[in-house]
């Protein structure tokens, strides 16, 4: 029997506009559709990329919710005033 491909798909597809890479998965559409196509050195390549993208990921999400927190209440109110 054939073994199932390695896939880092954790079916929560959505796509950063600015990087374009899936928020679940850190692939782009790109590499996403050609999965199968890519081979197995080709996937392999892709996979190894990925923690850093995710980390990057991270590091956005968490200056977007810093900035949205702090930043755009003090704007909002400054606005009021």
């Amino acid at each position: 029997t054939r073994e199932p491909i390695k896939t880092p798909c954790i079916k929560v597809c959505a796509v950063d506009a600015s990087t374009g890479w899936c928020l679940g998965c850190a692939r782009t559409l790109k590499e996403i559709g050609q999965w199968v196509a890519l081979g197995e050195a080709g996937r392999d390549s892709v996979l190894a990329e990925l923690p850093e993208r995710i980390t990057r990921l991270e590091a956005w999400e968490s200056a977007d919710a810093m900035y949205a927190r702090h930043i755009l209440p003090m704007l909002a109110a400054a606005l009021l005033i």
